[in-house]
C-alpha cells in the first residue's frame, strides 16, 4: 500500500548494513521518526534501504518538515504478523500556496 506522509524529521538512528547472503552485494538500511502534526500527533518509524533516501536523511537537521512517500506492508514469521513503512523517496515538504507580498507584476501594454 504505497502513501505519503508530511511530518517533521523527529529522530535518525545510525545505518547499519551488510552482505547479503544470496546475491553478495552490499546493503544499507535506516530507521527515522517522523512525527505528524494534528489534533492527535502521532510519530511514525520509517525505515529505508534507498542510499539516496539515506543521504538525504543524514544531511537534513531535525525538525525539518519532509514529504515522504512511503510503502507499508506485512509479513507473518512464526504465526506473528509484523508491519514495516518503508520511505522509497523522501523531499524537504513545501506549502502549495506561497505569497510574495513585496513583488509586483510589470504592466504590460499592448498597441
Amino acid at each position: 500500500m504505497k502513501m505519503e506522509v508530511i511530518g517533521k524529521l523527529s529522530q535518525k538512528f545510525e545505518p547499519t548494513g551488510g552482505i547479503s547472503n544470496s546475491t553478495g552485494k552490499n546493503w544499507r538500511k535506516m530507521e527515522f521518526l517522523i512525527e505528524k502534526k494534528g489534533k492527535f500527533p502521532s510519530v511514525l518509524m520509517l525505515s529505508t534501504f534507498s542510499d539516496q533516501v539515506i543521504n538525504f536523511i543524514e544531511d537534513t537537521k531535525i525538525g525539518t518538515e519532509l514529504s515522504c512517500a512511503i510503502d507499508v506492508s506485512s509479513r507473518e514469521w512464526t504465526g506473528r504478523y509484523f508491519t514495516e513503512a518503508r520511505c522509497f523517496k523522501v523531499e524537504t515538504h513545501r506549502n502549495e500556496t506561497v505569497s510574495y507580498p513585496h513583488l509586483t507584476l510589470p504592466t504590460i501594454y499592448s498597441v
